[in-house]
């Protein structure tokens, strides 16, 4: 099966979006793409685009237990693209599914969607760096440290660190320079 390639980017969702207001989430989009001062704050979607589809990845609650979901969309979604990633669909799911997060109990300050969203890119780019045919790059290296300094910012009241992004924060660190 021939590899693709896919625009990576966030979307950073509203938190009362999550909870049923009606906040769009173009609104929480920050219009320049180096500040995302906000993005602590949000629910962060991981996507995979094409010029006309693209694949949601997402850290999911239930019960208070971490799990995840997985769409597809017929069109381009919104979002902040920051790299690129030539391999397969199904490698996103995989790394989705075997997360080492999942039926861990999730808490929005130590064990949330950023830090879930974060290992599965960190171990993305273990997998392109493995592999001859897939390949993970950053494209805009403006959005993609602003995202890596909200993962890692320690000094940050909404967010602390978390074991699981330690393991891949040399990877995502890497991609940097």
């Amino acid at each position: 099966m021939p590899s693709h390639q896919y625009k990576v980017g966030v979307i950073f969702r509203p938190l009362d979006a999550l909870r049923g207001s009606s906040a769009s989430v173009a609104s929480a989009l920050p219009t320049n793409p180096g500040n995302l001062s906000g993005a602590a704050l949000t629910h962060w979607i991981i996507v995979f685009s094409t010029a006309s589809s693209s694949r949601l990845v997402e850290l999911i609650e239930h019960n208070r237990k971490i799990t995840y979901k997985v769409r597809d969309a017929s069109h381009k979604v919104r979002a902040h693209y920051f790299g690129t990633y030539t391999g397969h669909l199904e490698d996103v799911a995989r790394l989705a599914k075997s997360h080492p997060m999942n039926g861990r109990m999730y808490n929005e300050v130590s064990n949330n969607c950023q830090h879930w969203a974060a290992h599965l890119l960190g171990s993305l780019c273990d997998l392109a760096k493995s592999s001859s045919h897939r390949h993970f790059g950053i494209t805009d290296k403006q959005t993609w440290t602003a995202v890596i300094h909200v993962v890692k910012n320690k000094g940050h009241g909404a967010h602390v660190p978390n074991e699981f992004v330690s393991g891949v924060m040399h990877l995502l660190q890497e991609l940097i320079h």
